[in-house]
């Protein structure tokens, strides 16, 4: 359950940002897929999608969850309990949004 709903949109979350405080409902007017990354380890994994998947970071209030894919119709796509979920939200990314973009490397297979 996310935020006392049990429905499969997201909930309209305050999210506070680096660039302010904003309802969730406003962060996703461009119709575009969105990684609200509330623990802030999950940017970084969404990177090889960035040119289909807006990224936002931030603290929400009244939720628990660590980080939300969204379907550009705020459908739920993936939601993090875990704040080193990656490897599902990954797997999410590339469900629901295909292959990374070729030649992006994973952070993990980054050599020294």
């Amino acid at each position: 359950m996310l935020a006392g709903t049990t429905e499969d949109f997201a909930p309209d979350l305050v999210v506070h940002t680096g660039a302010g405080t904003r309802r969730l409902a406003d962060l996703t007017t461009t119709a575009r897929p969105l990684l609200l990354d509330l623990c802030g380890d999950f940017a970084e994994a969404a990177k090889p999608w960035h040119d289909r998947v807006d990224v936002i970071s931030g603290k929400a209030e009244s939720t628990s969850v660590t980080g939300l894919l969204l379907r550009p119709d705020s459908h739920i796509a993936w939601t993090g309990h875990e704040p080193k979920d990656v490897s599902g939200l990954r797997a999410a990314l590339h469900q629901w949004f295909g292959t990374p973009l070729s030649g992006a490397r994973h952070p993990e297979q980054v050599s020294g």
